[in-house]
């Protein structure tokens, strides 16, 4: 059997800066930095935390139209020359609507991989997101790792399904 060398997750706990966009992009790139310097492999960031959690309804399809591909660009580029891996939620705008969902962005890649929220809570959510349908799995420094976002977790079965699947 082969043991795999630690895998170091941090959380950063935080409040979206005020500021815009432009604003939040100096924090995260301030946080994963930091990470790097402490030999943090996968740095998870709150949910919704590039675009802030809660928006008024009529706000939430601009919010998340002001999340560029130039955005995703810029922090695909941090995680590939930080050698960092990070989670990061925001909103997205999708064919249907506007999604909740969690960009995990590997060293190396082309672009991050992207998981939509399933289990939306409250009225407020499920009046301005659309739902997601299909769990992600990815490796990651050889480990079988899985994204679930905040109220997901109630749902034994969301887990379940994962674990079944091989998540470590």
């Amino acid at each position: 059997m082969t043991t795999l060398p630690a895998l170091r997750i941090a959380a950063w706990q935080d409040e979206t800066p005020p500021g815009g966009i432009d604003a939040c992009l100096h924090r995260i790139e301030h946080a994963v930095h930091n990470a790097r310097s402490q030999d943090v492999d996968m740095l998870v960031f709150p949910e919704c935390f590039l675009t802030g959690y809660f928006r008024e309804a009529r706000d939430v399809a601009g919010v998340a139209a002001s999340v560029t591909d130039h955005h995703i660009t810029h922090l695909q580029q941090l995680c590939d020359n930080t050698k960092t891996g990070f989670t990061l939620g925001t909103y997205q705008t999708v064919d249907s609507g506007v999604a909740n969902v969690a960009h995990v962005f590997l060293p190396e890649t082309d672009s991050p991989l992207t998981y939509r929220k399933r289990a939306l809570f409250g009225d407020w959510e499920k009046s301005v997101f659309v739902r997601g349908s299909e769990p992600l799995q990815f490796e990651f420094r050889g480990r079988a790792c899985a994204v679930l976002i905040c109220f997901d977790v109630e749902f034994p079965e969301l887990v379940r399904d994962l674990a079944a699947a091989g998540a470590d």
